[in-house]
Parts: C-alpha cells; structure tokens; sequence
C-alpha cells in the first residue's frame, strides 16, 4: 500500500505545475491581446503583466535550480529524516567493505 506521504508529493508537484502553466498561458494571451488589438482598444498594462506572468515559471525554474546547486555544495542532502542516526553511508558496501584492505602498488 503506497504511503500518504507519496501521493501528497504527487498531488503538489501537479498543483505547482498546472499553477506555472497557467501564468503561462495568462502571460501569453495578454501578449498576444496587446500585439493584435488596435492601440485604441490595447491597455498600456498588458505587456507588463504579460511579461511578468511569463517571468514567473522562469523566476522559480533559477530559484529551485540555486536552491538545489547551493544544497549541493554544502553537502546538505536533506535525507535527515529518513535515515536513522549511526546509518550514513551506503548500507550495502558497509558490511563487505569493512576489514578489507586497499591493495598497495610496489614500484
């Protein structure tokens, strides 16, 4: 039986992705209103707000993309939480690994 948690983090990565491709398209279709619509009827504010819209997936894709650079470079994983204290490492070399000897080069 798959775990709650899993299907919370499905259910957010859906909702963050339909809410960017919404600002999307709501970017686009004020750009497009205000390069088809006769000046006349073309409000002065269009262009800005469809721009900004757009910006928005662009904004988070660089903030999540330094986030996960800058979590990296410190060497933060962020798996403290399911990996019991005294467990670090690859579980499955611990065992065979230990007492084993690096073998030496004579010259």
């Amino acid at each position: 039986m798959p775990s709650s948690d899993g299907m919370i983090g499905n259910i957010m990565v859906w909702s963050v992705t339909g809410l960017l491709f919404l600002s999307l398209v709501a970017g686009g279709s004020f750009l497009v209103l205000y390069v088809f619509l006769p000046p006349s009827e073309a409000d002065a504010w269009f262009p800005t707000a469809g721009i900004i819209l757009v910006g928005i997936p662009w904004i988070f894709w660089i903030v999540t993309c330094s986030y996960r650079s800058i979590r990296w470079r410190t060497g933060d994983s962020g798996d403290e939480e399911e990996q019991p204290k005294g467990k670090q490492g690859n579980a499955a070399c611990d065992s065979p690994c230990k007492g084993v000897a690096s073998p030496r080069v004579s010259a």
